[in-house]
């Protein structure tokens, strides 16, 4: 994962000051503050108004930068490979990309200049040009060799019940288990923020898996299929920084669960279901906010899949790893 900043700020006098970042591979950003998500084939972000004490973060209040153009490049600059606006809720996406490198550029908008840049990374890697310009080093996550994946410490989560056809589940999760936000890293790097998307099997400390990002060639879960534009949405939006409420947290990983297993999202009916035993019920509630909140959302994240799991999946559930 590469997290960039691009700060902007105002010509004329302002406490606004536009940035965007950009995620996974690489998370970029420019102008407006944009999430952006970096994986091979795509690229993807939002732009906003960083509004009040500049922090790189969508906080409560702020506002999606609209019309924002943002540019593909050659590595060298030279080339323009694509260009694209940000919409009314300042998202982008650049598709058909291949492995490599390619310069990611905003061009400001009247009254704005970019500010400076900010990045971590996981897998790809990115690199600061100037002010307004990124420069990112592609990697195919299918190609990418076997990883560590080492799981942190259990954060705080909320208990719900619920209930999976087709298990059993993994060891380690199990109904009415702590449902909870995890903190990963990937080959002792920089630890980031997680959600299991694979209730069949346990990712426990020092596992070793392969990348493969989702859709890709392994039998895709019913709702994945159907719904890993809104998974990719809240995992992009709210899930790679740590949530402040424990229930929060809880609730983005059951509507993850539900968006996985049912392609018409229900916590009462369907593949994956909340009960019969009791649950909080602001996690419930925080899960069906997520959950109406995603509808008609198209973004993408990378799934972290073990591709020699110790028992197979039940028939047609593919499995699926973490997010990243």
């Amino acid at each position: 994962m590469v997290r960039i900043h691009l700060k902007n700020r105002k010509r004329r006098s302002t406490s606004k000051r536009p940035t965007h970042y950009a995620v996974h591979s690489a998370r970029l950003s420019i102008e407006q503050l944009e999430d952006r998500r970096v994986m091979a084939g795509f690229i993807q972000g939002f732009a906003f108004i960083d509004a009040g004490v500049p922090n790189n973060h969508f906080d409560a209040g702020e506002l999606p930068k609209v019309g924002a153009t943002i540019e593909l490049r050659s590595a060298d600059g030279s080339a323009l490979l694509q260009s694209v606006m940000t919409g009314a809720d300042g998202y982008y996406r650049f598709d058909g990309l291949t492995t490599g490198t390619y310069q990611v550029k905003e061009i400001p908008i009247s009254g704005y200049t970019n500010q400076g840049v900010e990045f971590s990374t996981v897998l790809s890697s990115a690199s600061p040009l100037n002010a307004g310009t990124i420069l990112v080093n592609l990697v195919d996550p299918d190609s990418a060799p076997s990883v560590t994946i080492n799981r942190q410490p259990e954060l705080a989560g909320a208990s719900v019940s619920y209930t999976l056809v087709g298990g059993p589940l993994n060891s380690f999760t199990q109904p009415s288990d702590h449902v909870q936000q995890f903190q990963i890293n990937i080959n002792g790097g920089s630890d980031f923020y997680s959600f299991c998307t694979d209730l069949f099997h346990a990712f426990t400390d020092g596992n070793a898996v392969s990348f493969q990002a989702q859709p890709g060639t392994l039998p895709l879960p019913p709702g994945l299929a159907a719904n890993i534009g809104r998974i990719g949405y809240l995992y992009n939006t709210f899930g790679t920084d740590l949530l402040a409420a424990p229930t929060d947290r809880a609730g983005l990983q059951i509507a993850i669960w539900e968006l996985i297993y049912d392609a018409s999202p229900d916590l009462n009916s369907g593949a994956f279901t909340v009960g019969p035993g009791p649950s909080n019920a602001a996690a419930i509630a925080a899960a069906n906010s997520y959950l109406a909140i995603s509808a008609g959302q198209d973004q993408r994240a990378i799934f972290l899949n073990d591709l020699a799991p110790p028992f197979p999946n039940p028939a047609g559930l593919g499995n699926q790893g973490m997010l990243a």
